[in-house]
């Protein structure tokens, strides 16, 4: 599992489902990764303390923001 799929599953547990992936998961030479699905957008990224840091915003937000 990565640090997304780990994050989709909490997601899903605490009641927000993310909806169906849109793209496969992608990483850049940082050690990023990340996904788009349906209804959110995740960047997983490893932190300071060796702990993958996950951000998040809804597809709509994401959107409206400019980030597609």
């Amino acid at each position: 599992m990565s640090a997304i799929d780990d994050k989709v599953q909490q997601l899903a547990n605490d009641g927000f489902d993310v909806g169906t992936p849109l793209t496969t998961q992608g990483t850049d030479d940082t050690g990023r990764s990340w996904q788009q699905f349906t209804n959110a957008w995740l960047l997983a990224e490893p932190g300071d303390t060796g702990v993958w840091i996950i951000w998040g915003t809804t597809l709509t937000t994401y959107n409206d923001t400019g980030g597609i």
